[in-house]
């Protein structure tokens, strides 16, 4: 669990070590104003099996009632180990994995906020579940995606702004929503390589993407 780290310019924290079956996230913000920063600093995993994300953004557990609020990631390159789970039998790897306990005992994560940042080698890149509601997700670069860029899950209200999707030739989609609404999307550019732009299942409802795909 984190309240602040800063790292130096181009300073490198990286994990090895993959004897876990499920690895836990090489860094956790889970309290209130918690700030992760950097400097072109990254931020590698080299396991494959990152499904809580190589960076997380919520409480220890689901059953664990605590308000994950006002915390920032800024500054910081996410980076997994480039091995896709499409066609195998596991679970994604995740760069920034937001998640919340309120669905389950009470507590909330709202309001947090990641900028400047480029996540890159992993499954999907940003994912929020349920009731990870009016979180702001700036200037953010996505490289090497194989499922989804951001993957919004039952959630509301956030505010996405400046992303970019590159060199993801097998990239399913940079946006898929499901049972999600009342998000806005806007200055989305992407190259997503045969995938989609967006996808939102029938349950979404009320979500604005303004972008473009080539």
């Amino acid at each position: 669990n984190l309240d602040v780290l800063h790292l130096d310019a181009g300073a490198v924290l990286f994990r090895k070590n993959c004897s876990a079956t499920v690895q836990p996230s090489m860094i956790r913000l889970g309290s209130v104003r918690a700030t992760l920063k950097g400097d072109r600093s990254l931020i590698r995993s080299y396991c494959t099996n990152m499904v809580n994300g190589v960076v997380e953004v919520g409480p220890p557990s689901s059953t664990t009632y605590r308000n994950i609020e006002w915390n920032t990631i800024d500054g910081v390159e996410v980076s997994g180990a480039g091995t896709s789970s499409l066609g195998k039998d596991v679970a994604p790897s995740i760069g920034v994995f937001f998640h919340s306990s309120e669905p389950f005992v009470g507590g909330s994560c709202y309001q947090n906020t990641i900028r400047n940042t480029v996540i890159s080698d992993v499954d999907i890149g940003i994912q929020a579940l349920k009731y990870v509601n009016a979180n702001t997700f700036t200037n953010t670069n996505f490289l090497g995606i194989s499922l989804y860029g951001l993957h919004v899950v039952n959630n509301t209200e956030n505010q996405v702004h400046g992303l970019f999707v590159t060199g993801s030739r097998n990239l399913t989609s940079v946006i898929r929503g499901e049972g999600s609404g009342y998000n806005w999307f806007a200055s989305i550019q992407s190259e997503p390589g045969g995938g989609q732009l967006f996808h939102f299942d029938g349950r979404s409802e009320q979500n604005c993407i303004i972008g473009h795909d080539n």
